[in-house]
């Protein structure tokens, strides 16, 4: 059975810890949060639900008893990220923050299970703690041979000279 790729929309006031599951679809959970700092997130919510209809023209998913619409899009989670941070940067961009470091891009949440394309982990708490800048990132590039350059450093080393310091 083919399960349709959809993303859903949403805004929290209490944290992501408290939208990280859902009863009715255990499959759910956050692929990407934007820490909303300044403005009023309901309104924001209703601007950019808007902003999917008619700038970039998508279709909100109906709900089956009421025919009422929904949050949800036939979407894929990654391109929606893309034109989520657009409506943000573009439209309330003193509302988030932006990364110092290499790449300076929004501020977000990413959760693991992304990072490690969508494979079956074991549970992983969300709470506060892991809602902060650059949380799932990495700031290195693997240069070949075993090689890496630590950005924040600009040290080289062999991820094998790493793998032996551990051992002491």
């Amino acid at each position: 059975m083919d399960i349709p790729c959809w993303c859903k929309i949403g805004k929290t006031t209490k944290g992501l810890q408290s939208r990280h599951t859902a009863s009715q679809n255990p499959s759910y959970f956050i692929h990407t949060g934007f820490n909303i700092l300044r403005g009023n997130v309901h309104q924001i919510e209703k601007e950019l639900l808007d902003y999917l209809v008619s700038e970039c023209g998508l279709e909100r998913i109906h709900h089956v008893g009421t025919l009422t619409h929904s949050e949800c899009f036939y979407f894929t989670p990654e391109e929606m990220v893309n034109l989520v941070e657009n409506f943000i940067d573009r439209y309330y961009s003193s509302s988030v923050t932006y990364e110092n470091s290499l790449h300076g891009g929004m501020s977000r949440y990413l959760s693991p299970i992304v990072l490690n394309n969508y494979l079956m982990r074991p549970a992983f708490p969300i709470n506060k703690r892991s809602y902060f800048t650059g949380n799932q990132e990495v700031y290195e590039t693997d240069l070949g041979d075993g090689l890496f350059l630590d950005h924040s450093t600009g040290q080289q080393f062999y991820r094998e000279d790493e793998d032996e310091d551990e051992d002491f």
